[in-house]
């Protein structure tokens, strides 16, 4: 007696080294294209120890005539809003011509709270091109980690000049 059964030849796990070999390739491309990046276009800092690296000078405190009169701005309120996410900083133009500088997006005042010393400079940019004496104007910070909550007393530091103690709302 013969059989007719024929047994159908064993087929190789060629998929799965097909698979594992696309992997591989990925993995090696990746690494490959993170290198480039990093050796290429990332700004290497480089520091020279033979001149001096000037500190700007620090911010001394002043009554809120004083900064007003400097700075061409009167700080109305600093309003907590955004579930928290933005700060609103309202300010009355009194002299638009020592207040142009704020146009500026580096003359832009910065907010630090007074606890923990957390400073905010990351503005909203504003949609105002020139500013007019008399009208209300406002910046929005980015409030990184809720670092300003209502009832926070918060600093704002502009044109060389600390205007403290001002409750956040």
């Amino acid at each position: 007696m013969t059989s007719n059964t024929s047994v159908a030849p064993r087929r190789r796990p060629t998929t799965l080294w097909i698979i594992l070999g696309a992997i591989l390739f990925l993995a090696v491309l990746g690494i490959a294209a993170v290198l480039v990046v990093t050796l290429f276009f990332v700004p290497v800092r480089v520091e020279t120890t033979d001149q001096p690296n000037p500190q700007p000078a620090p911010a001394r405190v002043a009554s809120p005539a004083e900064f007003s009169e400097q700075n061409g701005i009167e700080v109305l309120m600093l309003g907590v809003t955004a579930e928290g996410g933005l700060i609103d900083m309202r300010f009355r133009v009194v002299d638009a011509e020592k207040a142009a500088f704020l146009l500026e997006e580096a003359n832009r005042p910065q907010l630090i709270v007074e606890d923990t010393g957390v400073a905010l400079t990351r503005h909203i940019r504003p949609e105002y091109k020139s500013l007019e004496t008399g009208r209300i104007y406002y910046l929005l910070f980015a409030n990184a980690q809720n670092a300003i909550r209502q009832g926070s007393l918060v600093t704002v530091e502009l044109g060389g000049l600390r205007l403290e103690h001002l409750p956040a709302q």
